[in-house]
């Protein structure tokens, strides 16, 4: 995440592309139909699980005085992990229709979560102490997968890296001795 975040900083392109990419998916609008087998009805369990996933879409009610995010922001924030590989993100449940639906998402910082020693995500208390397992009804975990391995190494960042990092250190040097020594 810090070479994320720092290339994120430092390279105008890839936030630009890292941005477009986020916010055209999170724009993306759902529409919910219920199951049901080719050239049948659909039964009325499935109509009423359709309108409770549709209730559960819209009512996102994030506090706009908070890091607080609606379904927009959840997507937006979730596909953090296309570029760092692994995403946490807490819900925030609230009473809307009657029912506990979600009612916003706040993204986790990588520092507030690790990877036990067997292999399974942590979050560190408030001192850093101690971690704990998450409440699977309280956080979703994002992983994009591109290697074997780790979530760690699967994020788009360590890739791009190495261009990343010629782009910043070596652009003057490489410049410099083309010119000198022909080879440009």
């Amino acid at each position: 995440w810090q070479l994320q975040k720092l290339m994120s900083d430092s390279w105008v392109m890839f936030r630009k592309c890292s941005h477009e990419l986020r916010s055209t998916v999170a724009q993306v609008r759902y529409t919910v139909l219920p199951w049901h087998e080719p050239n049948k009805e659909p039964s009325r369990t499935a109509k009423q699980k359709a309108e409770t996933v549709t209730r559960g879409l819209m009512s996102w009610r994030p506090n706009p005085f908070s890091d607080e995010k609606g379904l927009g922001g959840l997507v937006y924030h979730a596909l953090d992990s296309v570029l760092s590989g692994v995403t946490l993100l807490e819900v925030q449940w609230q009473e809307a229709f009657g029912e506990m639906l979600r009612g916003a998402a706040t993204w986790v910082h990588p520092r507030q979560f690790t990877f036990s020693n067997a292999g399974k995500i942590a979050i560190w208390d408030m001192n850093y102490k101690a971690v704990m397992q998450p409440d699977p009804d309280k956080f979703l975990v994002m992983q994009y997968m591109t290697d074997s391995g780790s979530p760690l190494g699967w994020g788009l960042v360590r890739p791009l890296a190495w261009y990343w990092s010629g782009l910043v250190f070596n652009r003057e040097w490489m410049l410099k001795c083309g010119q000198k020594f022909g080879s440009g």
